[in-house]
């Protein structure tokens, strides 16, 4: 399971077209991240609220943080991650992706290959 099994993801403002922003209420019910086919990834920046429950945020290869209401987490969405909700009850959260656009590539992204200095 790509989001770990159980959890939702309710999209915000989604009648809304051609956004950069991806606001979403998520409720986690995943406890380990054996639950997960493998880590998230994708490109862009992630912003995370946890408004509910305890959220351990994992940034694959780094040592798990853990986060109680009101705190929050932002971070490079291409690195891989996962949310595991790790109290007593489900973690809600609301998390904000931004996703960039081609014209939002700089130059070393376009030549992945070619060294910019």
């Amino acid at each position: 399971d790509l989001f770990g099994r159980g959890s939702l993801f309710q999209l915000l403002c989604s009648a809304r077209t051609r956004k950069r922003m991806m606001p979403v209420h998520a409720t986690i019910k995943a406890n380990s991240v054996e639950e997960f086919s493998s880590f998230i990834n994708h490109p862009g920046e992630e912003f995370v609220y946890v408004l509910e429950g305890q959220l351990t945020f994992q940034i694959e290869g780094q040592a798990p943080r853990v986060t109680e209401p009101g705190d929050n987490v932002y971070f490079d969405s291409g690195l891989g991650h996962a949310y595991l909700s790790t109290g007593d009850t489900a973690a809600k959260l609301i998390v904000v992706c931004w996703h960039p656009l081609p014209s939002d590539a700089t130059e070393s992204d376009r030549h992945p290959t070619r060294t910019v200095m």
